[in-house]
């Protein structure tokens, strides 16, 4: 009995998330009832831009290299030529069925295109040091970042499904407050739209589960120091995976295979962590979007840990590289 209750009360706790009591009570707040679905976008939006101002000028340079003006001109300019080229882009998906029959039957192809067109032309680039060639190098570092998010929206326009979006219905998971990765989690318009919380209840629920995988994130941040500590700090002084392969000379076999799981592990948790981050902040902002990361060492099988592992990593390479399976699809 006494372990029943205790198991009870754990979970009590461990699912706050969905305490149907705390969801009625944070639903009623003033301001949860206030920010409504188009008001939460508003702020994102805005936010987008702000964002990715802050990213173009931090990519470009250092931030003691602004003391000078040029700097100030040459990254604002590549600002304003990439939020036209995402607009553009933008365009060119609600209005996908009148695009060339190529672009539409390889959009991904095309705007990949465009991103090696881009470095071609900065390759040539005759002057070392010239304002045009500063400009395009600011937009070239920025398009790695851009080229799957941008990809989504394409995506979505040749789904049919851009039509009726308006561009901020896109731009704020372009150029996202929570940052993220090359992969963007959260995807696209697509998925976003279709987990977006339009009610207070719904609301309440998505900032509960955003709170509950920020506060994973330092308990896994703790995991993570305990493991340091008592397995390769100096009670055990097991080495990190990178260390073996940098050895000179072999490690006892044993020595080595604890040290391999023990990666698994430490991997997975920093990678949880970081996921965590940037999906518990998607939530707060009423997005109730699937985890990154989500218990992938019960996986069973290799298909199934990937899945769990690094979700948003494998949905970019279903949506954007490995579909269609067969081969032959991709020259019919």
């Amino acid at each position: 009995m006494k372990l029943t209750g205790l198991s009870t009360e754990y979970r009590s706790i461990a699912q706050f998330h969905e305490n149907p009591q705390l969801i009625a009570w944070l639903g009623a707040q003033r301001w949860v009832i206030w920010l409504t679905p188009e008001r939460r976008l508003a702020v994102l939006f805005y936010g987008a831009i702000i964002a990715g101002a802050v990213g173009v000028f931090s990519r470009g340079a250092k931030w003691h290299d602004y003391r000078a003006l040029a700097p100030w001109l040459e990254h604002g300019l590549a600002f304003g030529l990439l939020l036209g080229l995402l607009y553009a882009l933008y365009l060119a998906a609600i209005h996908f069925k009148e695009l060339p029959a190529l672009v539409r039957r390889r959009p991904q192809v095309c705007f990949h295109l465009l991103f090696w067109l881009v470095l071609a032309i900065l390759w040539m680039f005759p002057e070392q040091d010239s304002f045009a060639k500063a400009v395009l190098l600011a937009i070239a570092l920025s398009f790695p970042y851009l080229i799957w998010r941008a990809g989504y929206m394409l995506l979505s326009g040749q789904r049919g499904k851009a039509q009726n979006s308006r561009f901020r219905d896109h731009l704020f998971y372009i150029w996202p407050v929570w940052d993220g990765t090359n992969a963007p989690p959260g995807k696209g318009h697509d998925y976003l739209s279709r987990l977006v919380a339009r009610t207070p209840e719904s609301y309440a629920r998505t900032i509960l589960g955003g709170i509950k995988l920020l506060l994973l994130v330092a308990l896994w941040k703790l995991l993570l120091e305990l493991i340091g500590a008592l397995f390769h700090g100096y009670s055990l002084g097991l080495p990190r995976v990178k260390q073996i392969l940098g050895a000179p000379a072999a490690l006892p076999l044993a020595q080595v295979w604890l040290s391999l799981y023990l990666e698994l592990i430490w991997e997975t948790l920093s990678l949880a962590a970081k996921g965590h981050v940037w999906v518990g902040v998607i939530r707060l902002f009423g997005f109730n979007i699937f985890r990154n990361t989500y218990k992938p060492l019960l996986a069973q099988t290799v298909v199934e840990f990937w899945n769990r592992y690094y979700y948003y990593f494998k949905e970019l390479m279903d949506d954007g590289l490995l579909l269609p399976a067969d081969l032959r699809a991709l020259f019919s």
